[in-house]
């Protein structure tokens, strides 16, 4: 495991847009960031009372596992972000942060539209 973070004081922001778990960046003082995701055993935007189970995070990661076995190690570093830990009783992940591309969602509710991506 890297550490894309260094020494210093750790500053962590909410990350809003989703509604099944908790997401945050975290950076550090020189601006290097990690994407830190954590599963609740609920949806989180409606609470406690919809219960959803929390092994989504093991299936989520396991998921771009497969993609980079498929996709192989050059593709897989140019297309995937790097896993660094994969906490399974928290069940939290940190991967890198994309800080340089926007959520799909976001481009969508401007009304932005990438014929690309619609073919896809």
């Amino acid at each position: 495991l890297e550490a894309p973070l260094k020494a210093g004081a750790l500053v962590a922001e909410e990350v809003q847009g989703g509604n099944l778990s908790y997401a945050f960046r975290v950076a550090d003082s020189e601006g290097h960031a990690v994407f830190v995701k954590q599963a609740p055993d609920f949806i989180k935007c409606l609470g406690p009372e919809a219960k959803l189970e929390r092994e989504r995070m093991q299936l989520e990661v396991a998921v771009y596992g497969e993609w980079a076995t498929m996709l192989g190690p050059e593709l897989a570093s140019k297309y995937l972000p790097k896993i660094f830990k994969l906490d399974l009783q928290r069940m939290t992940f940190i991967m890198e942060f994309l800080g340089s591309y926007e959520l799909l969602q976001k481009s969508l509710f401007r009304g932005v539209i990438d014929v690309h991506v619609a073919r896809s």
